[in-house]
C-alpha cells in the first residue's frame, strides 16, 4: 500500500508520524526547499526563482497562543524553554526537531510541488512536478491526505472605489519588517484580528498615523497616534470613508483580512470543491465523501490547533484501517449539509463555517471524533488553557501543563 500526503508543513509532519508509526510506506511532497510551512520566514516578497509564493511569516513574529498549546502530542518542547509565548524561529526549529526525533525527514521530497490529482478506479494518480528542473512524474497510491494548509492565498476583500486609490496597497502577506516606505506615512489598516492587532504596533513605530478599520476594538490599547475606525465605506484616490460617515487621508492601505483555501491540484472528479473557505463536502471536516480514501487535515480553525489535528489524522488511520463503520455515503452528504445549515442558522458567515471559536465547540468536535473512531481525544486541559488566554493581550505570560486537566501560571525569571 502506498500513501501520498501533500506538504511539510506541521500537519503534513503530523500524518508523517503517525503513518510511520502505523508501518505504512508513504511519501511526503513538500514544494519548498524545507519543511515547516507558514513558519518557514523569508525577507522576500513575491514569488521567488521557481515561482514559489514566500509564506505569510514576518520578522519577529511572536505566537498569538502559548506554545502548550501547539505541542505535538507526545514531543514537548524543551523543559528548558520557559517561555509560552516564542518567535518564529523557536516554532520552525521546534518541527525541524519532531522530524529529525522520528525520523521523517528520508520520506519528503523537497521542491516537489503537486500540480494533479485524479481518481482511477478505488487509487489515485498524483502528478508532481520538480520546481527546478520543472521535471514531471505520475504515480499511483492507494491514500491520499491533503496536508497544504490555509495560508497561500491573500483574501483581499472589494470595497468600492478601491480602484480609484494613487497610494501603495498590500496585503499582510507582503509585510515582512517595518520598511522605509511606512516612514512618516498615514496608514489604514483593514482588518483587526491576530495579524492586525500585532502590525498594527509595530507600523506605529514608524508611521505618522494609523487607522485601524476593525470589529475587535475591544481588545486595542489606546495610543495617541492610534484611531479605530469601523468598516471601510468607499475609497477614493487619497482617502477611506468610513461606515461612521467620517473620511480620513491615507497613503498606504494594509489588508490584513486572511486567506482563501485553495487546492490547485483537485480537480471536479475528486468529488470536492473549494467553496465557504475550505473543501466541501468532507464527512467530519475530515474525509472526502465522494472518495473516502482522501483525507483532508487542518481545515478547522480551531482553538488549540495541532493537538486537534493529530486527533484528526488519527481519526482518518482509524477509518483508513476501518477500525470503524463509515456512514453510507448519502448518511455522510446529509450530515455535512446539516452542518452547514446549522451554520447558517447561527448566523455564521459562509467564510467563516469552519471555524470552531470556543473551546466548547473544539471540545465537542474532538469528542465526535474519538467517540466515533474510539481513540483518546485530546486532553481537556488545552481548552481550559485557550480560555484562559484567548483575551489576553501581553505575551509574557508563561504557564506549564500539569497533567490532562490542570495547568499553572508560572514565573519565567
Amino acid at each position: 500500500m502506498r500513501i501520498a500526503v501533500v506538504g511539510a508543513g506541521p500537519c503534513g509532519l503530523l500524518t508523517a508520524r503517525r503513518l510511520l508509526e502505523h508501518g505504512y510506506k508513504y511519501d511526503v511532497f513538500e514544494q519548498a526547499k524545507t519543511l515547516g510551512g507558514t513558519w518557514v520566514y523569508t525577507d522576500r516578497i513575491g514569488p521567488d526563482e521557481n515561482g514559489l509564493q514566500s509564506t505569510c511569516m514576518y520578522e519577529n513574529l511572536v505566537t498569538n497562543v502559548p506554545k502548550e498549546l501547539m505541542t505535538c502530542p507526545g514531543f514537548p518542547f524543551s523543559e528548558d524553554k520557559l517561555e509560552s509565548y516564542i518567535n518564529q524561529s523557536e516554532v520552525l526549529q521546534y518541527y525541524d526537531s519532531f522530524a529529525e526525533a522520528f525520523n521523517l525527514k528520508k520520506y519528503i521530497q523537497f521542491c516537489t510541488r503537486v500540480i494533479k490529482i485524479l481518481p482511477c478506479g478505488d487509487k489515485w494518480i498524483v502528478t508532481t512536478q520538480n520546481v527546478c528542473t520543472k521535471h514531471v512524474v505520475s504515480q499511483q497510491f492507494e491514500y491520499v491526505f491533503i496536508c497544504n494548509g490555509r495560508f497561500s492565498s491573500p483574501f483581499i476583500p472589494k470595497i468600492p472605489g478601491d480602484y480609484l486609490f494613487k497610494g501603495v496597497k498590500m496585503h499582510s502577506c507582503d509585510y515582512k519588517k517595518p520598511v522605509k516606505c511606512f516612514q512618516g506615512k498615514r496608514v489604514l489598516i483593514i482588518g483587526g484580528k491576530q495579524s492586525g492587532q500585532d502590525l498594527v504596533w509595530r507600523i506605529l513605530k514608524i508611521a505618522e498615523h494609523v487607522f485601524l478599520s476593525t470589529r475587535e476594538s475591544d481588545y486595542i490599547d489606546e495610543h495617541k497616534k492610534l484611531t479605530l475606525k469601523p468598516e471601510v465605506q468607499q475609497i477614493t484616490e487619497d482617502s477611506a470613508v468610513f461606515d461612521d460617515e467620517t473620511t480620513e487621508l491615507i497613503d498606504i492601505i494594509l489588508y490584513c483580512t486572511g486567506y482563501l483555501y485553495v487546492c490547485p491540484f483537485l480537480n471536479n472528479e475528486c468529488g470536492v470543491k473549494a467553496e465557504n473557505n475550505g473543501p466541501a463536502p468532507l464527512y467530519k471536516q475530515i474525509i472526502n465523501i465522494a472518495h473516502p480514501t482522501m483525507y483532508f487535515i487542518g481545515i478547522p480553525y480551531v482553538t488549540s490547533g495541532i493537538p486537534v489535528f493529530d486527533l484528526q489524522v488519527r481519526f482518518a488511520v482509524q477509518a483508513m484501517e476501518k477500525k470503524f463503520q463509515l456512514p453510507s455515503k448519502v448518511d455522510m452528504l446529509k450530515e455535512f449539509e446539516d452542518f452547514i445549515s446549522n451554520k447558517s442558522k447561527n448566523n455564521v458567515p459562509n467564510k467563516h463555517i469552519y471555524r470552531l471559536s470556543t473551546s466548547v465547540e473544539s471540545k465537542a468536535y474532538c469528542q465526535e471524533l474519538s467517540e466515533k473512531a474510539g481513540i483518546e481525544t485530546v486532553p481537556v486541559v488545552l481548552f481550559n488553557l485557550f480560555d484562559k488566554v484567548r483575551f489576553e493581550s501581553s505575551r509574557t505570560s508563561c504557564y506549564r501543563i500539569v497533567d490532562d486537566n490542570t495547568f499553572i501560571e508560572i514565573d519565567s525569571k
